[in-house]
């Protein structure tokens, strides 16, 4: 993960790696020098650990009641190769509540097939993410708000038109993709009434059926209201 953060001590803007290796210490200390030594660094707590201390990381930060936070999240096409000097002139755009993610994504995600869970991408290494964090009234949340709107334009070139469900709360065809239909399948065995449907909604197979009959368009704006 790659973290834009500002800092309320100096008014600077720093950046936050938090890297792992699951492997033996020093196979690890080799790999991450470069990376640690390729800018003067504040402060450093790459160590051994526990793979549930790893995961707890940042449970102090996210576990606090009543703090509002925004985001949007876009998955980033395979390959692709963000300037970064445009990511520098997000960062520094950025207000005090505002966080850009880079998270990198490898190893056994990217080696399974697309359908075989109903996380479905596969073909994405990089999700970035632009969060807002602890604003305290209405014009840090309008600051915010445009910040994160500005942004996500700025690096439209390079999406994949998906988004990682977790993150932003998109219609189910961008969730879930290929794998939808069988998700609807699923969802008409257990939950045929569509009780559970807050967030990014996965409909029954029944009202898909229906929702064909009326046409294409029609089914369309089924897919699309799914989030709602």
């Amino acid at each position: 993960h790659m973290y834009s953060v500002p800092s309320p001590s100096d008014g600077k803007k720093y950046v936050s790696l938090l890297a792992s290796y699951v492997g033996p210490p020093e196979e690890g200390y080799h790999l991450l020098h470069p990376l640690i030594h390729c800018a003067p660094c504040v402060v450093n707590q790459i160590a051994p650990k526990t793979y549930v201390e790893h995961q707890n990381s940042s449970n102090d930060m996210y576990s606090v009641k009543g703090v509002p936070t925004y985001w949007k999240s876009r998955n980033i096409t395979m390959g692709a190769k963000i300037p970064p000097k445009l990511v520098v002139e997000c960062i520094q755009a950025s207000s005090d509540y505002s966080i850009l993610v880079l998270e990198h994504y490898g190893g056994k995600v990217l080696e399974l097939p697309s359908h075989a869970t109903a996380y479905c991408h596969r073909d994405c290494s990089v999700i970035l993410s632009f969060t807002g964090y602890g604003y305290h009234n209405e014009k840090e949340r309008s600051e915010l708000m445009d910040w994160i709107s500005r942004s996500t334009s700025m690096f439209e070139p390079y999406y994949n038109g998906t988004s990682y469900m977790n993150y932003d709360c998109g219609s189910a065809l961008e969730s879930f993709a290929g794998n939808l239909p069988r998700l609807r399948e699923i969802k008409s065995i257990y939950d045929p009434d569509n009780i559970f449907k807050c967030n990014t909604n996965i409909s029954p197979v029944e009202d898909v059926q229906h929702a064909t009959k009326c046409g294409d368009d029609e089914t369309e704006k089924v897919i699309q209201s799914e989030a709602t």
